[in-house]
């Protein structure tokens, strides 16, 4: 689709930004804003990232380029500032590393110097630098917002506090009295970014009905529109008839997947001593704990993937789509896992994948699976379909509809 700013005959320029370097990234966040860039890239526009990083550099990629801008970066930060950062957030409200994070001029002088047309913000943590460029920007460019709805916020802390109760009664009483200033203080921020936002764009439906009905003065026209994409080239995928080594990827630094790795560690594995279960994700540790391996940090997840007998998503907390879900759905693997591992995804039990809500059935599941050659079989097969809705062309095609939509606006 050809894109244009009306009646004219010019680039539309967009800028992304991001409160972390995108490009070398692994997580669903930095996928997520790497597919934005990827899919809004091509003829009639200019697609430049704007992220916060321990240095200066410019990365210029096929789809897009990214600026890294030297400045206080969350995904650098120390034990102690987290630790500070919560007692100040406790005690007066505020947090003064995500202060000092938005407060970072390089950041508004590179904005100015590109001069965009349509901003795709894609953290609510930079609510205030938005707001600051918004006030300044002569040309007043329209404002996409994506993240996921408000209930990722409590889910976060959810996971947290669930954690931290499994480790000492300390910690678990700590996390409870953080928890409840965590949400208040990020809730303020989100509705601040909606405010700023002319469309806020979620993953799913039910992330849309979430916002919706929980922040009445936003601004933000709220649509539901994934940004993950699934375009690997077809293969014929190695199909399983034993079950043997079991995959869970996520980001260690994410609670929510940590909690479901402390599940498999507790409830699961030591319930099925003869399977070999594999953990990894950014920044996972390496160690083995009986039959449980984690591997680190995986460079490679289709190779992962791949070499895989069955995949779990043992989720408990979490919102909007489950990137990895892709990658073991394209590699025609069967999934086990819970309704919010397969939010956004039109899953039916038993056909192509297998839902499970309660964490103590899993053995039960997946050794019911194993000993239903048949059923095996034709998850497998049908698990791959589930990709087609996540086609770059036709994904593409919805986003770059909206940019053209709010171009039009400006016209």
């Amino acid at each position: 689709m050809k894109i244009q700013l009306k009646g004219k005959n010019e680039m539309i320029k967009i800028a992304i930004l991001s409160h972390i370097p995108v490009s070398k990234g692994l997580s669903g966040k930095e996928k997520e804003i790497s597919n934005i860039a990827k899919m809004l890239n091509g003829k009639g526009t200019n697609v430049e990232i704007f992220s916060l990083s321990t240095a200066n550099r410019t990365i210029k990629k096929d789809s897009y380029v990214e600026h890294e801008i030297k400045g206080s970066n969350y995904a650098s930060r120390s034990k102690m500032s987290r630790i500070v950062d919560n007692l100040c957030m406790l005690a007066f409200g505020t947090k003064p590393m995500l202060n000092k994070m938005n407060e970072n001029p390089q950041l508004l002088r590179s904005l100015a110097h590109f001069d965009p047309d349509i901003i795709i913000c894609g953290s609510f943590l930079l609510s205030r630098v938005l707001g600051k460029y918004l006030l300044t920007s002569g040309r007043k460019p329209k404002v996409i917002s994506v993240f996921d709805s408000q209930a990722s916020i409590y889910n976060y802390a959810r996971a947290v506090g669930n954690v931290a109760g499994r480790e000492n009664k300390i910690k678990a009483w700590a996390a409870s009295k953080i928890a409840r200033s965590y949400i208040g203080f990020n809730l303020k921020l989100y509705a601040a970014t909606l405010r700023l936002s002319d469309v806020h764009v979620v993953q799913t439906n039910k992330d849309r009905t979430e916002v919706i009905n929980h922040f009445k003065d936003r601004k933000a026209r709220v649509v539901a529109l994934p940004a993950q994409f699934y375009s690997a080239k077809k293969r014929r995928a190695k199909k399983s008839t034993n079950i043997t080594n079991i995959l869970f990827v996520g980001s260690y630094s994410y609670p929510p997947n940590r909690e479901a790795m402390d599940k498999i560690e507790r409830v699961i594995a030591p319930a099925m001593p003869d399977k070999n279960f594999i953990i990894g994700g950014g920044g996972c540790p390496i160690k083995r704990i009986s039959n449980v391996n984690y591997v680190g940090t995986i460079q490679n997840i289709s190779k992962a993937v791949n070499a895989a007998d069955l995949c779990i998503a043992p989720l408990s907390n979490g919102s909007g789509i489950k990137f990895k879900m892709l990658d073991y759905f394209g590699a025609s693997k069967a999934v086990v896992g819970t309704s919010v591992a397969f939010d956004g995804y039109n899953v039916r039990n038993g056909y192509n994948a297998i839902v499970e809500n309660e964490i103590e059935k899993y053995p039960d599941a997946i050794r019911a699976l194993e000993a239903d050659a048949q059923k095996f079989a034709l998850i497998q097969r049908n698990s791959a379909k589930l990709t087609e809705d996540f086609k770059f062309d036709v994904l593409s095609a919805k986003w770059r509809r909206l940019v053209e939509d709010l171009s039009k606006q400006r016209g």
